[in-house]
């Protein structure tokens, strides 16, 4: 008995940490979204270097994965 209550506990804590990556998952990639565009506007008033753009772009997709 005190061995499937554990295997419950361990399951619940599996789970919390699963659900708190994925909001950090989730907030990265927002992030990463929005310096892309910011960096698209930038971009087209001349502000910053298409590299620049690129780079964000590279961010935002492995953000996505």
């Amino acid at each position: 008995m005190l061995r499937a209550v554990r295997e419950v506990q361990d399951e619940l804590h599996a789970l919390r940490w699963l659900a708190d990556e994925s909001r950090q998952t989730d907030a990265a990639a927002a992030a990463a979204r929005k310096a892309l565009d910011m960096s698209m506007s930038l971009y087209r008033d001349g502000a910053a270097s298409y590299l620049d753009v690129v780079t964000a772009q590279d961010a935002a997709l492995l953000t996505q994965r």
